[in-house]
């Protein structure tokens, strides 16, 4: 069998990649990737039998993501424990985290929902209703490395994954790292105060950062604020989680053992080459099969008139709605999020799955963790922790 890490050519029994480190077994025991359809349902689908092995981790019955024990209700959604489900055991190397994310714009500095992997570098201003440009190394350099070790460490402190380093290195150590200067002033209290307690007093891993770049199109924002809960995504309408199955590294099928429906995801291509981290996104932009439907603008007016992508008969919107059907033709179409009327778009939940160990992790287990070119020297100033904030 093949990693889906790295592709390595693995023997049937083996537990761990040779190639890579990373466990194999399970996740490459999956099911077969269902073909990409349309999402259907089948009523006859319960009583439900599920495909994945519980935890007795509490999880909202909401959104999905994990609920604390010292929590009465869901960090992210505010909705309730589910009183019947607790949250699904990893698939082998691969976890699940929640995402909840904005850019902020540079002209108006108000925040936009950013609810898929957006990697081409352009979003939609909500409060200018104007394209605008992000920088794209934000996912690589600062949010995919978080992401990856929220999902790490929340295992870690669930005694599902080995213990974590516990060295803490310094900011300077960090911002001498490949990849790490942009947060490696931050590492060092995250490792501190905030990782360790993910999943036992605290919901979710947040982070903001400020700033703009220059760029080719001009500048481009590298402002953000981040929520990230470690969970499992489930079906929208019976709010049932999951059964997920990997084909390869990009690609995830999930399937509702309630309702039966089916989904298709493929990650960007440029998403998986930036990102290490990365193994798959689950979002309604990156369902296969699914067009988007053609926005034009209307003459004489800011209005703009949705149409399908398929015969060009123009759509009638429910207000908030993202999925429609063409009453002409049949085709079904995803509605732009600054098409669907109503108030702008609110951070909602999407999904990653990540990598385990992290780039974190594999980082701090170099035998040179932690120590810098002047360790040895007699004065030694600078490897003092840094006070906590």
């Amino acid at each position: 069998m093949n990693c889906i890490r790295c592709g390595a050519s693995n023997v049937e029994t083996a537990r761990f990649c040779s190639s890579c480190g990373v466990s194999v077994a399970p996740a490459q025991a999956a099911a077969p990737r269902a073909p990409a359809v349309a999402p259907h349902h089948n009523a006859a689908a319960k009583p439900v039998a599920l495909n994945y092995a519980p935890t007795g981790l509490r999880m909202c019955g909401t959104c999905g993501a994990n609920v604390p024990a010292s929590l009465a209700a869901c960090g992210a959604c505010n909705g309730a424990p589910s009183p019947n489900m607790s949250l699904p055991a990893p698939q082998g190397a691969a976890n699940w985290v929640q995402v909840r994310l904005q850019f902020g714009c540079v002209q108006c500095q108000q925040r936009s929902a950013i609810n898929h992997f957006d990697i081409d570098g352009r979003y939609h201003c909500y409060t200018c209703q104007q394209e605008r440009f992000f920088d794209a190394d934000m996912w690589q350099e600062q949010i995919m490395p978080l992401v990856a070790a929220t999902g790490d460490f929340f295992w870690t402190n669930a005694r599902v994954f080995p213990p974590f380093p516990t060295v803490i290195p310094d900011e300077d150590w960090f911002e001498e790292q490949d990849g790490w200067n942009d947060i490696g002033d931050v590492m060092p209290v995250l490792l501190r105060d905030f990782l360790p307690h993910i999943g036992l007093t605290r919901p979710r891993l947040t982070a903001e950062r400020e700033g703009t770049v220059m760029g080719a199109g001009g500048i481009k924002t590298a402002t953000y604020q981040v929520a990230l809960f470690p969970g499992h995504p489930l079906c929208g309408r019976c709010h049932l989680p999951y059964e997920v199955a990997f084909s390869e590294r990009g690609r995830v099928s999930v399937r509702c053992p309630g309702c039966g429906v089916i989904e298709n995801h493929r990650t960007p291509q440029a998403a998986l080459e930036n990102c290490p981290d990365l193994l798959a996104a689950l979002a309604p932009e990156h369902v296969e099969g699914r067009a988007a439907a053609r926005l034009e603008q209307r003459p004489g007016t800011a209005a703009l008139a949705v149409m399908c992508p398929q015969c060009g008969s123009a759509l009638q919107v429910t207000p908030g709605s993202r999925l429609v059907r063409c009453a002409y033709c049949g085709t079904s179409s995803l509605v732009p999020e600054r098409a669907t009327g109503g108030a702008p778009p609110v951070p909602t939940a999407w999904w990653i799955a990540v990598y385990a160990p992290s780039s974190l992790r594999r980082l701090l287990l170099q035998p040179n963790a932690g120590k810098s070119d002047d360790d040895d020297d007699d004065d030694n100033d600078d490897d003092e922790m840094p006070e906590s904030s």
